[in-house]
């Protein structure tokens, strides 16, 4: 089998891609610049879902060329030449990754070997984009995601589990590939890749590029003044506690409906469910998910988002995204903020003038409120308990990691970022990012805080992450929530918050662009300081305390009052609380065929 890896890459290495995989990867340059020539007037209504149908992309870059001026022309003609050149391409990729944190380095090298490339048939009808390699690392997948890249990013590789060896590096499969069949019109999208929604490309609320890949159907009804989007999703169902371990049998269904009020106004209604241990049709079916969850009980996570996009200038939108996952409507309507809300928001604004050496600004503002994406599962739903087995099919993650926004719960994030092209072939990109988080378990009072204390190791996360779900305990045969943590909002009340400071710098030089093949380096440094490290640490783990009859509670032999008890826990997770600074640099040398 490693002969076999091995022989693969070295294929791989002396065949090797530019802009190809446009219509299997929305991660990919062309879906910024296609907004740019939507926000400019260039091209009409862009598709809600990327990626797009290799017929649709060629439809918006005849159009630029068509009306777009000389350096819009120039792209859109060369993306075009890759879209409809060789039917596959190759490319190898060699990484360098270093970081520096309060003095401590730590290096590592990473390699992308793949053939990819995008193709047509009947006309355009039908269509594919694909990609098929291979990442290898000299440290394990996961260790490369938590410690090479600054807080919140995402991993631009599918390539987490079960590597095989090859020398010093750890080897995955990282492969991609859609299939369309359609018009303009109306279009069918099936395969195994990544998907996005929202105008802030890599940080949607329902659907981000960031996220792992998923085997996707998907059905799109498109006109330039409304359009319906409804999808079928596979993905990877965790364990809350340990998303090592991973079960099938767990999907996500999403629809949207986008009406055009006015050439510079649009609305979208969107709604996503997540279930698993079964498959449905009936989330096939284009009716409210509301009422389709009802025929079963109610039993399955439902969220519901309202979108409103507005381009008041030429160059100028002003995108707003609102995911609701719960609320307590009817505290609400008393004007009760301080109760359930479960929700995540944008707002922000993208500009991008024209004739400039900047291609674009960006400014948003996000938030995601306690317990939002975060629901349970349990293992026996009568009895209503939960183990350290039980694998969850209802929060919103696939194979352990956020499908939406990068932001954990209880967060809040600024950003701000632009693009500029200095001179030929030259991009850069700068950013700059302030975050809050705060762990929902530090405001929970001693009498719920001792509940996690009271069970299993490895069931409940106290970690204020996406895993951190409330408890639903039993008291003299009444089953019911932590009632802080239910019924009120505690959204970054606590006393110890983590504060994050992000500034970064990317560079992409292409060297040289033959016809035997294109060579291009990036690199790219962020420096990061985060105030209360450790805030994302679990806060109260599971070890078995036991309640006596007298109100006290006994562990390790020792009796507490409950306050005293979670005090202690609480302080032991201050005690680990730290400043750190970190810098990050890579490098990265691409050759292209």
């Amino acid at each position: 089998m490693k002969k076999i890896i091995f022989l693969l890459i070295v294929l791989l290495a002396f065949v090797s891609s530019g802009f190809a995989q446009i219509a299997s990867d929305p991660n990919n340059t062309f879906y910024e610049d296609a907004q740019i020539w939507e926000m400019n007037g260039i091209i009409d209504t862009l598709p809600p879902i990327r990626p797009y149908p290799v017929r649709i992309i060629k439809k918006i870059l005849t159009s630029v060329i068509e009306k777009g001026n000389e350096s819009q022309v120039k792209k859109a003609q060369e993306y075009l030449e890759e879209l409809t050149g060789r039917p596959f391409h190759a490319e190898l990729e060699i990484d360098g990754n270093y970081k520096n944190s309060n003095g401590e380095n730590c290096f590592a090298i990473s390699a992308f070997p793949e053939i990819n490339g995008d193709a047509s048939f009947f006309n355009d009808f039908v269509g594919l984009g694909y990609k098929l390699g291979f990442s290898a690392y000299t440290k394990d997948a996961m260790e490369y995601m938590k410690n090479y890249v600054p807080y919140g990013y995402g991993f631009a590789h599918d390539t987490l589990r079960d590597p095989g060896e090859l020398g010093p590096f750890k080897m995955y499969l990282d492969t991609d590939d859609v299939l369309s069949v359609g018009n303009d019109n109306f279009f069918m999208q099936i395969g195994l890749n990544r998907m996005g929604y929202g105008r802030f490309l890599g940080e949607g609320l329902a659907l981000n590029e960031n996220a792992y890949h998923s085997a996707n159907i998907a059905f799109t009804v498109f006109f330039d003044r409304w359009n319906y989007t409804q999808f079928y999703s596979a993905i990877g169902a965790s364990k809350s506690y340990d998303a090592m371990d991973l079960q099938s049998d767990k999907f996500l269904a999403f629809h949207q409906f986008e009406f055009n009020i006015t050439p510079k106004v649009s609305l979208s209604y969107y709604e996503n469910i997540i279930f698993g241990k079964r498959f449905d049709f009936s989330y096939l079916i284009p009716a409210p998910y509301m009422a389709l969850q009802g025929v079963g009980g109610f039993n399955d996570n439902l969220q519901m988002g309202l979108m409103l996009n507005v381009k008041p200038i030429k160059g100028l939108l002003w995108s707003t995204d609102l995911f609701v996952d719960d609320l307590s409507f009817n505290e609400l309507v008393k004007f009760n903020f301080d109760t359930k809300i479960r929700l995540a928001a944008t707002t922000g604004v993208i500009y991008s003038p024209e004739n400039s050496i900047f291609s674009n600004f960006a400014l948003r503002y996000s938030l995601v409120t306690p317990y939002t994406y975060s629901h349970w599962e349990y293992t026996d739903p009568v009895a209503q308990t939960i183990n350290a087995n039980t694998f969850n099919y209802q929060n919103y993650t696939n194979n352990g990691l956020p499908i939406g926004s990068t932001l954990p719960p209880n967060s809040d994030s600024v950003k701000f970022s632009f693009d500029l092209n200095p001179v030929k072939n030259l991009n850069l990109a700068f950013n700059f990012l302030f975050l809050r988080h705060g762990n929902s378990s530090e405001t929970l009072p001693a009498e719920e805080a001792i509940r996690y204390l009271m069970s299993d190791s490895n069931v409940y996360a106290t970690d204020g992450s996406i895993n951190h779900h409330t408890v639903n305990v039993c008291d003299v045969d009444n089953w019911g929530y932590l009632d802080s943590a239910w019924n009120k909002l505690n959204f970054l009340n606590q006393a110890h918050k983590m504060y994050v400071f992000q500034l970064g710098l990317d560079a992409d030089y292409t060297i040289v662009k033959f016809k035997w093949g294109q060579v291009s380096v990036r690199g790219g440094y962020s420096a990061e300081y985060i105030i209360n490290k450790g805030v994302d640490n679990n806060m109260f783990p599971g070890v078995n305390v036991t309640k006596n009859t007298n109100g006290t509670y006994t562990y390790n032999g020792v009796s507490y009052a409950a306050e005293d008890l979670v005090n202690s826990f609480k302080n032991d997770w201050i005690a680990n609380l730290k400043n750190q600074f970190n810098n990050y640099f890579y490098f990265a040398i691409q050759y292209r065929w």
